[in-house]
């Protein structure tokens, strides 16, 4: 009896752990579905850790007992990976709203330091310097880049000319695959401490915005079929305690 209330203590952790595991499913997709029109946005992909086992031995034999068999306890979801696809662009007319076609980031200087993001919708400050929409200054590849009062355009290779006269030069970053960048607020994106960037391969487009690469109707089915997961790991848990609550009372009888 020890063995089968053990093994049904189990089988309620590890169905438990799946219904966290959809939850936090849930959440991600829920937030790539309010970020549906957010100039920029990339979608984020829920990542687990690779499945573990644990090793059963059998109970009473000291030290040494031997193993009767592993025990699959699933990946716990640890991150939600922003997927780097281009999203589709928006023609805006404005020459300060910028869009890159392909990979990296515009650079921007923040309080809490350097950061990145796709969202090209900028305007100038009181002081003539290009800013973010929530008035953070962009970075150029000299430093904050200062446009002033002229007549504005930006070149496909980046350079910003202010009065046909180069003012400065976006510095676009990108960095190797395998660095992961960390999702911030504000549509940003923090690199890991130590990561160094490179030059992004990418085009500039004047007067354009980049749209979100979310799919409203993929997330949709992604969420439908979250939430029949996440009601079949309900099910095995009330399974589980139902099984355990007789196996209670069978014992109260003796």
């Amino acid at each position: 009896m020890k063995g089968g209330g053990d093994q049904v203590l189990r089988g309620l952790y590890i169905a438990a752990s799946g219904m966290l595991n959809e939850e936090r499913r849930l959440d991600v997709i829920a937030n790539n579905i309010a970020n549906a029109d957010t100039t920029g946005f990339k979608r984020a992909v829920p990542v687990a850790e690779a499945a573990f086992s644990l090793v059963l031995r059998r109970v009473g034999d000291g030290p040494a007992a031997p193993v009767i068999g592993e025990l699959g306890v699933g990946g716990p979801l640890t991150a939600a990976v922003p997927a780097m696809v281009q999203g589709g662009l928006r023609a805006t007319g404005r020459a300060l709203d910028l869009a890159l076609v392909g990979e990296g980031f515009f650079v921007v200087q923040t309080s809490a330091g350097v950061r990145y993001t796709r969202d090209g919708s900028f305007s100038l400050d009181r002081e003539g310097y290009l800013v973010t929409a929530d008035g953070h200054r962009v970075l150029g590849t000299a430093g904050p880049i200062r446009v002033g009062s002229g007549q504005v355009a930006v070149t496909a290779d980046g350079e910003v000319l202010v009065d046909g006269r180069a003012a400065g030069r976006l510095r676009l970053a990108a960095f190797p695959a395998e660095i992961r960048l960390a999702r911030e607020g504000d549509n940003r994106f923090r690199a890991p401490e130590g990561s160094v960037e490179r030059q992004a391969q990418a085009t500039v487009r004047s007067g354009y915005l980049e749209l979100s690469n979310v799919q409203p109707v993929r997330e949709m089915v992604d969420m439908i079929a979250v939430m029949r997961a996440y009601e079949a790991s309900q099910r095995a848990v009330r399974a589980h305690d139902e099984t355990l609550g007789q196996a209670v009372n069978e014992i109260a009888r003796f």
